[in-house]
């Protein structure tokens, strides 16, 4: 039996043309008699239609008004089709009867051990399922920047490549000389700071004129420091003396032998030989090979002849060396090192001898005349 509020509705429905509220299956909006029924979409975002009694009522989500009492309910997602009898005693909420099928999905991560979830539920490994439309995938793995990164799973398998960014520290590179170029892993860096995933890593530092450094290193969790010194690039010195086999040193520290190798810049050579005089020579040292030719002078002897104990003979003493008259025979002779003719000559008189004179030391000649009586 219909309610009076049902009679007097199909009553006016009649009056339109309708024939009654028994063949309208739905209505778009409250009518007295009626309840609300709500159709939720479902989960996986899908287009699906509904059908109330057999009249097509429209796109879920939807939401519509119908008389009190059992309904059959058809559900369309594209060619799969699910009907249901539904009682109605009031305004309801219908939720959605499909169960939205799953497609493979694949996360590649470049930290093997990462943690995965989608839309906040983990999955171990790496390979789950998930419904088509819109979804979170979260990332997480120890001392790297957890990643939320919105995918949208098609009606296919997916794969979705992921790459973690770790978290970074400051890293300090202190370098002798100063103003070399850096470079972390191949990336080049400005002044002397940046910031690095902790982890293990490569340095690689050149600056002209040295040796170029690559070194592997770890970054801490935490603030770090490398101090570096270059090694400078060396090139060959060849010291040629005379007299050959002359002590060498240079900046100070003795070498053995004529050669060394030598960093490109300015330095001192030393030389040094029994007999001559000391010598030290400013050089720049080329990048190159470099050969110094260094004649030493030798020091110097003296000679100093007496002649207080000859004769005089009314004329001055000549004195030759090595057939060489000097200004001043009674002066020393500033000579140098070796063995020397020495000839002593007043008129008449000629006294001849050989004398060798070592450096930094005076000889000193005192000829004599002796008379012999026959």
């Amino acid at each position: 039996m219909k309610t009076p509020q049902v009679a007097v509705l199909s009553a006016l429905l009649l009056l339109a043309g309708w024939s009654g509220l028994d063949a309208q299956a739905f209505y778009p909006s409250r009518v007295n008699g009626t309840v609300e029924v709500k159709f939720l979409p479902p989960a996986g975002g899908q287009s699906v239609q509904v059908s109330i009694d057999g009249q097509v009522a429209g796109v879920l989500p939807l939401t519509v008004y119908v008389v009190p009492g059992a309904h059959r309910f058809t559900f369309f997602a594209g060619e799969e089709n699910k009907t249901i009898t539904y009682p109605v005693q009031g305004d309801t909420t219908v939720p959605s009867i499909f169960t939205p099928r799953a497609f493979p999905l694949t996360v590649n991560t470049n930290v093997p051990e990462a943690s995965l979830a989608i839309d906040g539920r983990p999955f171990g490994g790496n390979s789950t399922t998930a419904t088509p439309g819109q979804h979170t995938l979260t990332v997480s793995a120890p001392g790297y920047q957890v990643l939320n990164m919105p995918f949208n799973q098609p009606r296919a398998a997916n794969i979705l490549n992921v790459t973690l960014i770790g978290n970074s520290f400051p890293l300090t590179v202190n370098v002798n000389p100063a103003g070399a170029s850096l470079a972390v892993d191949g990336q080049p860096i400005y002044g002397n700071t940046t910031s690095v995933a902790p982890g293990d890593h490569t340095l690689s530092v050149n600056a002209p004129g040295y040796q170029n450094l690559t070194l592997p290193f770890s970054q801490p969790s935490a603030a770090n420091i490398l101090n570096i010194t270059l090694i400078a690039n060396t090139f060959p010195l060849t010291v040629n003396t005379n007299p050959a086999g002359a002590s060498l040193a240079l900046d100070g520290q003795p070498f053995y032998g004529n050669s060394i190798s030598v960093a490109p810049g300015d330095h001192t050579l030393t030389v040094t030989a029994a007999g001559y005089q000391n010598l030290t020579l400013p050089f720049n040292q080329p990048s190159a090979a470099n050969i110094l030719n260094i004649t030493l002078i030798a020091s110097m002897g003296s000679l100093r002849v007496d002649t207080d104990r000859l004769p005089r003979t009314g004329q001055a003493y000549r004195l030759f060396v090595n057939g060489a008259e000097t200004r001043d025979s009674r002066a020393p002779q500033s000579l140098a090192p070796g063995a020397y003719s020495v000839r002593l000559v007043s008129g008449n008189l000629s006294i001849e001898t050989s004398v060798t004179v070592t450096a930094g030391q005076t000889v000193t000649l005192i000829p004599s005349v002796q008379w012999e009586t026959r």
